[in-house]
């Protein structure tokens, strides 16, 4: 089992070995109390690119060394904030704000 703070700061990669960056946020779904959406840094210090928004979905491993995700993550285009409220018990110590991509259709 890995802690929030852990997870934070994991270096992302992909199946394919490309280096995305570091995750810097995570969403958590209150009522599962489950990870939905992990926010990643791009790997660049000065770049001014976007940040990525990598789905549970998207995920095959999570251990203490890294990330490992799919080759298909999109870069966000228009980040919307949303705040919510956890209670003690959910995963602590969490940001409860986090950045979620608009869906594209």
């Amino acid at each position: 089992m890995l802690t929030t703070q852990q997870i934070k700061k994991l270096p992302v990669i992909t199946v394919s070995g490309k280096k995305l960056g570091r995750v810097n946020e995570i969403l958590v779904d209150p009522e599962s109390q489950s990870i939905i959406q992990y926010q990643v840094t791009p790997r660049r210090l000065l770049s001014l690119d976007l940040p990525l928004l990598i789905h549970r979905s998207q995920v095959i491993s999570l251990t203490p060394e890294r990330l490992l995700v799919e080759d298909s993550v999109v870069k966000v285009s228009q980040p919307i904030h949303v705040s919510a409220s956890l209670s003690p018990s959910a995963v602590a110590p969490l940001v409860a704000t986090a950045t979620l991509a608009r869906e594209e259709v």
